[in-house]
């Protein structure tokens, strides 16, 4: 079934164009106001007549080329996904990464802990790291909820009220 354009609509200075209305799904509305033309009249939409209830977002953290700094676990506090370097996996070579501004797999799970993240992906990996897998378990006994990332890897995050979550 094809939409018919009801109304001009007009955000902040976004372009205009015709558009089809649906209840819920004009994202621009989450700018501000939007003023709709149809007809020649003006009718004022606020977000509270076509979003559903506020809710939580989702928040991803990507932290790489550091050690550990005071930033970091502010920064990352309460994401669902923080995506930080393990340089090594050896903790053992925390002095080396540390000089080559770096960290270790346990680091970056500790601060995972201390930031209270949902799920740590490892990653920027040393090329020297050439079994990174074999280290995990290190990582994970900071933090249980680590997993190592690599090229393509996905994730589906969803809000806390998604009725469509598993």
């Amino acid at each position: 079934m094809k939409t018919q354009p009801v109304a001009v609509l007009k955000a902040n200075g976004a372009p205009e164009g015709a558009m089809g209305f649906k209840a819920g799904t004009m994202g621009a509305c989450m700018i501000g106001m939007l003023e709709a033309v149809s007809k020649g009249r003006t009718a004022a939409f606020t977000p509270d007549q076509v979003m559903g209830k506020p809710r939580k977002g989702i928040k991803v953290t990507y932290c790489t080329d550091t050690t550990v700094c005071d930033s970091i676990v502010p920064a990352a506090k309460d994401s669902d996904l923080f995506i930080c370097e393990g340089m090594y996996a050896d903790p053992a070579r925390a002095e080396a990464a540390e000089v080559k501004k770096h960290m270790v797999f346990t680091q970056a799970a500790q601060l995972a802990k201390e930031a209270e993240v949902k799920k740590l992906w490892l990653t920027h990996f040393s090329p020297a790291e050439t079994h990174p897998e074999e280290g995990i378990d290190t990582a994970r006994a900071v933090f249980p909820n680590t997993e190592l990332g690599e090229n393509g890897k996905k994730i589906t995050l969803n809000f806390q009220d998604d009725p469509h979550q598993p």
